[in-house]
């Protein structure tokens, strides 16, 4: 039997538009180069602009104290956005990357907010995961801070979310959430 080849249409040059074009596409597609963790600059970063400036003092203030009394470190950070990562990895990376607790002791915690995506993030190191569990977590983001957020009070929830960040993990919302010691 003789095989038979097809035969092939000529080829067509392609224009420049069209390789402007496919090269466009291609950069598009590629997977970004992995963005370097926000460096902290003190225990509030708010990159994200949602406190004003006697805010972020106060609430710079209260985690300063908080963490010579303690030992314990709270650190706050604000993104305009997370740049396309999944909030738990950047929330693990700003966390590691800055050093949040005591080496050896893991007491860190890291409140991450990002705008553009609205999501709230509470990062625990192993040292505190006895008072601040994953469940009382939820319920700081879920009842204490999104309300404020929804109000349009951002500031209020950051502050009113790590007040009761400092509560829980100084164990004094053992059993119970209740918040109405908080005022603003």
């Amino acid at each position: 039997r003789a095989s038979r080849r097809r035969r092939e249409p000529p080829r067509r040059r392609q224009s420049s538009s069209e390789l402007l074009a496919a090269a466009l596409l291609a950069l598009i597609a590629a997977p970004a180069a992995p963005q370097e963790p926000p460096r902290l600059t003190g225990f509030l970063t708010d990159r994200a602009g949602f406190l004003s400036p006697a805010d972020a003092a106060a609430i710079e203030d209260l985690l300063g104290r908080y963490q010579a009394g303690s030992g314990n470190e709270i650190a706050v950070l604000t993104l305009p956005s997370l740049g396309g990562r999944a909030v738990e990895s950047a929330a693990i990376e700003v966390a590691r990357e800055n050093g949040i607790g005591i080496v050896g002791q893991d007491n860190g915690v890291l409140l991450l907010v990002a705008a553009e995506e609205h999501w709230i993030r509470i990062e625990v190191g192993r040292g505190l995961e006895g008072e601040l569990t994953d469940l009382l977590c939820g319920r700081i983001i879920d009842l204490v801070m999104i309300p404020e957020f929804r109000a349009g009070n951002a500031s209020l929830g950051i502050r009113r979310g790590v007040e009761a960040l400092i509560a829980a993990a100084g164990g004094n919302l053992a059993g119970s959430v209740k918040f109405e010691v908080f005022e603003s």
